[in-house]
């Protein structure tokens, strides 16, 4: 699968993209001059060619997955929906100018044309271009739930059966990555959940103490959190000739 796939994108690599580009833009071309000479029945046949047109596939392929990623996609469709809101005026009120026109829109974040409700703090239609852009990572074709890939899964999904779903959770919230040296976990490593603030020193046992680590990273920052100290009491009355040793109250003889 991997070999297929890798040969499959160094063929796509290789096609003749200038020409590609070239073919189909002459198409685009005897289309628009033909609708500009009103020659209707010429425009359509020449549109049903282009949409036929293999090279026109290819180009509208690679558009879409390479080079209109995110913001320019966004805006082509932010374009579109002002038309439909322009569409859906007209046939509200009939022939529109600027004055009967604006009284559907008003200043706002988006400027001047701005379609929102009128009371503060009202309703504004967003734009597509700021929902926010989240890139994926592609799953391997040969990857499976069932691989024993658990830290891979675990930060994907949020869950997976064989392991406990605070253990789960916590892979999924830190992105896969130890919090300690910020190296990823694998399959094979051992991973232990800590409290960032130890319970020894008034630390509580809620998801925002949590953190998951490396057994390694666990036991070092062990050593120097003070989780090991123990809490001595101070109000206790100690005898007299009484002592500390080692953490040992020592009886004198």
């Amino acid at each position: 699968m991997r070999k297929a796939s890798l040969k499959t994108t160094i063929r796509w690599n290789e096609l003749p993209w200038a020409k590609i580009q070239r073919k189909t833009f002459k198409l685009q071309k005897r289309i628009f001059q033909a609708a500009k000479l009103r020659h209707k029945a010429k425009a359509r046949k020449l549109q049903k060619l282009l949409l036929k047109l293999y090279y026109a596939k290819l180009l509208a392929v690679r558009r879409v997955t390479q080079d209109n990623q995110g913001k320019k996609t966004f805006s082509s469709e932010d374009h579109h929906l002002w038309n439909m809101l322009r569409a859906w005026i007209v046939s509200r009120i009939g022939k529109v100018n600027h004055q009967k026109i604006s009284k559907y829109f008003s200043r706002g974040r988006h400027g001047k044309w701005t379609f929102q409700t009128r009371e503060d703090k009202g309703y504004v239609l967003m734009k597509h271009s700021e929902i926010p852009i989240v890139r994926h990572t592609l799953v391997k074709p040969e990857a499976s739930p069932y691989d024993g890939n658990w830290v891979d899964w675990s930060k994907r999904r949020g869950n997976y059966p064989e392991t406990p779903s605070r253990v789960v959770k916590l892979m999924k919230k830190q992105k896969g990555k130890c919090n300690f040296y910020k190296q990823h976990f694998s399959p094979e490593d051992v991973v232990e959940v800590d409290h960032i603030i130890p319970k020894s020193k008034g630390g509580k046992d809620e998801w925002k103490n949590l953190q998951l680590l490396h057994r390694h990273c666990h036991d070092v920052k062990t050593r120097h959190d003070g989780s090991n100290e123990k809490s001595v009491d101070n109000t206790m009355e100690i005898p007299e000739n009484y002592r500390w040793i080692d953490d040992v109250l020592v009886v004198p003889v």
